[in-house]
């Protein structure tokens, strides 16, 4: 009976603290891209959650997490046919810890951290004529 007790105190507590959230799409009409993204159902200017915004092509070009409306955690940003470019964290819309940067064959041409504010790796590369 006891164990009983303590998880339904559990889990009601866990269903007071999490956040209803309502999933937005937007369709850009300049350039046909796509966003979607969660906001408060309390509140409406407040993104919340995952984040994806797909170009003309609907190949992902942007992913990350919200928390309240600040970008946090992993986002990773794509070339337009979908390739990996960049990864990195942000903590409160700031970049920190160390940015990976990629090429078109994915390997690793830059490290950057952002916290320490140093340059860690670059290999020098030409872009194809």
């Amino acid at each position: 009976m006891k164990i009983k007790l303590i998880l339904l105190s559990l889990f009601i507590s866990c269903s007071l603290v999490a956040q209803k959230t309502k999933k937005i799409k937007v369709k850009d009409k300049k350039d046909d891209s796509k966003e979607i993204y969660y906001i408060l159902k309390s509140n409406k200017t407040i993104r919340q959650g995952a984040y994806s915004k797909y170009n003309e092509l609907n190949n992902l070009i942007l992913e990350g997490e919200y928390a309240d409306n600040y970008k946090s955690g992993l986002w990773k940003i794509y070339s337009n046919d979908g390739l990996l470019k960049m990864k990195g964290t942000y903590e409160k819309n700031q970049k920190t810890g160390i940015w990976e940067y990629f090429n078109a064959e994915k390997k690793i041409i830059q490290r950057f951290d952002f916290s320490n504010k140093k340059l860690i790796f670059f290999e020098d590369f030409e872009f194809e004529k």
